[in-house]
């Protein structure tokens, strides 16, 4: 068993994180990182989550440290901040968070202080490849072992993406278990999995808006009126169930000439809530079209009856929870804030929440009755809280008026200050019609918009990325030498949960070139292009997409270019844009 310091942050993931661990047997003790306080503000979420951390430390009987990273956090964090929004770019300050803070001033603290790792209630996990295993960019003669994160929200284990990085595991077909990459609906229809040219939209008595599925018009008078009429089974379903989910269900939802009863996009789930009429012949038939219709346009249908939700609801919740998993919940899936990770602090990394989803996290909570098992999810700037980040800037960027314009010049609003804004952003603009950020000069203080969401500024397809980081590459490591060997981290002894990829590595064998270095000093591929998926952001699904050197095109260590399958929308320099082979992340770069 392993001593291990847990980062407590008075959150719900964190506190079932400890607990986990405790009962695996392993010595648990919590440490809170106070990083941010804000003197005159008595509401300070510093002081609300500390007080938050010591009564899960006292519930679980536990030893709770504090640990002042203040000034560290000021100077790595918070002034990387003000300072890329002061230049027009959107940082992305949970990354630094993690390699800067969490996982070196507190990694180095635990380790100061005699444990063997640190562990966060972060969605993921950690697989570990033994020394000189087939491995993609491995460079030659390696001889320690490589740890690489992987997507955390389900316990299945995702095949690469049609074997993109080459290797055996191409040849396993995808399935809709194992499919990371669902496409939306007008993606289905391209590939010619469903026939919705105007004409048969037209044909059909149907519309749509480019966006969600074709529609009849008066199915989404007549869903409205069914939200407000909810069955006592759908009542206790959503009540019970799905409104604690971390993914957005909607309730009786118009597809085609059909009203789901709840329908989850990010998932492409439709769940059916049956009466009693459902039970007779020419109803199971309607039933069958309908949900032959929507398997059509992609979609899992799951259905229940009245009796099953009311009798067996135990039984209903774990049905849904195990479609919930075999989609994958991309939402809460963590691994790109990992992407600045080094092998050294991965090496010493525990994330007990990896094979879980949020539901499952919020149940085992409420069932060993922690104090804060109810606690809302921060959707605020790490350790800073919810505060809009509007009103962060402002505490040290002066307001200043500029012109909002669109693309063809024509003033049409004014602003406070071209840098509170980020590229794709609607809300704010005090302007009499939608539109969207386009362009952010600085310099001239000028806003350019565009009415039209499609625009092309707001569509790249190529971008350029500075800083690229491989969290496989051994150079980066500062206490390479501190690795653990192969056998202090087999099963059996201490039961830390990495998953040990061995020859069957999920990011394939690669190529004898690959394996050999490819040219490169350190025996890195520069050459040639290395396809994959990407995230452009956190919640964002995985998009087929190349990587490729551009040999300091941009006079900086670390260049490289991206081109996505498709053009991707919004996208906003000094953002992250994080590689995946199947689940694996890969590492990852900033946006230019």
């Amino acid at each position: 068993m392993k001593r291990i310091l847990v980062g407590l942050s008075g959150g719900v993931d964190s506190a079932v994180a400890a607990y986990l661990l405790k009962e695996q047997g392993h010595e648990v003790v919590g440490g809170f990182m106070k990083n941010y306080l804000d003197e005159e503000n008595p509401n300070c979420t510093t002081r609300i989550d500390s007080q938050e951390a010591i009564k899960v430390a006292k519930f679980l009987g536990i030893e709770l440290l504090s640990f002042d990273f203040i000034k560290e956090y000021e100077e790595r964090i918070i002034q990387y901040i003000y300072s890329s929004y002061e230049q027009g770019i959107t940082p992305n300050p949970d990354i630094l968070c993690n390699s800067l803070v969490k996982f070196d001033l507190f990694l180095e603290k635990a380790l100061e202080q005699g444990f063997d790792a640190v562990a966060t209630g972060h969605y993921a996990r950690i697989k570990y490849y033994p020394p000189k295993s087939p491995l993609y960019f491995s460079p030659k003669g390696r001889n320690s072992p490589i740890f690489l994160p992987l997507q955390g929200g389900s316990k299945g284990e995702f095949l690469p993406l049609g074997g993109r990085l080459g290797g055996g595991s191409s040849k396993i077909p995808l399935n809709e278990k194992t499919e990371a990459n669902v496409p939306s609906p007008r993606g289905r229809a391209r590939e010619g999995k469903i026939s919705l040219t105007k004409e048969i939209v037209k044909d059909r008595g149907l519309v749509r808006d480019g966006i969600h599925f074709p529609v009849n018009p008066q199915s989404k008078e007549k869903a409205k009126i069914l939200r407000k009429n909810q069955t006592p089974a759908e009542k206790k379903l959503r009540d019970e169930l799905l409104k604690n989910f971390s993914l957005k269900v909607k309730r009786q939802f118009p597809i085609d000439h059909y009203i789901v009863d709840f329908f989850c996009s990010k998932l492409n789930l439709v769940i059916e809530v049956d009466g009693g009429y459902h039970t007779t012949k020419d109803q199971k038939e309607h039933d069958k079209m309908r949900t032959d219709l929507l398997k059509i346009y992609g979609l899992k249908v799951i259905r229940f009856s009245n009796e099953e939700i009311f009798n067996n609801f135990e039984g209903v919740s774990r049905k849904i929870n195990e479609e919930i998993r075999n989609c994958f919940d991309y939402n809460k899936d963590q691994s790109y804030f990992l992407s600045g990770l080094n092998q050294y602090q991965l090496s010493k990394a525990v994330f007990p929440l990896g094979g879980l989803t949020k539901p499952e996290v919020r149940a085992i909570a409420e069932k060993i009755g922690l104090p804060n098992a109810n606690r809302k999810d921060s959707q605020g700037l790490c350790f800073i809280g919810n505060i809009k980040i509007r009103n962060f800037l402002a505490e040290r960027l002066a307001k200043k008026e500029g012109n909002i314009v669109l693309t063809d010049g024509t003033v049409v609003g004014k602003h406070q200050g071209a840098y509170f804004f980020t590229i794709g952003q609607s809300r704010g603009l005090d302007i009499n019609k939608k539109a969207y950020v386009c362009k952010i000069d600085v310099k001239n203080n000028e806003l350019v918009v565009s009415y039209d969401k499609n625009d092309p500024l707001l569509l790249q397809q190529t971008i350029q990325l500075r800083n690229w980081h491989w969290i496989s590459d051994p150079s980066a490591p500062t206490k390479s030498e501190q690795l653990p060997s192969k056998g202090s981290l087999e099963k059996g002894s201490g039961d830390l949960p990495f998953e040990e990829g061995v020859n069957s590595s999920p990011l394939g064998g690669g190529t004898p070139e690959c394996n050999e270095g490819g040219g490169s000093k350190t025996g890195w591929m520069d050459e040639g292009q290395i396809p994959c998926t990407a995230k452009i952001r956190y919640r964002h699904v995985p998009e087929p997409a190349t990587l490729q050197w551009n040999h300091g095109k941009h006079g900086e260590k670390g260049s490289m270019e991206i081109t996505f399958d498709t053009p991707q929308w919004g996208i906003a320099p000094g953002q992250s844009i994080v590689a995946y082979d199947g689940d694996v992340c890969l590492g990852g770069g900033v946006i230019i």
